[in-house]
């Protein structure tokens, strides 16, 4: 799956809901381990993990 960067640094993934990004890095991540995609696909992992990151709430200590 390629995703595409759309206007200043954001992707696809921006638009998902939170549970669908945690889904798909999990089964992003198995199938590179079981040899089924290929390490390439790191780039989009690093993607969907920008993309989540952006939603996430900083705990108190971060504060």
């Amino acid at each position: 799956m390629k995703v595409l960067l759309v206007d200043k640094g954001y992707s696809a993934y921006d638009k998902a809901p939170l549970v669908t990004l945690v889904k798909l890095y999990y089964h992003i991540n198995q199938n590179i381990e079981k040899g089924i995609l290929s390490k390439a696909m790191h780039g989009e992992l690093d993607l969907i993990k920008q993309a989540a990151m952006k939603r996430v709430v900083p705990s108190v200590t971060d504060l």
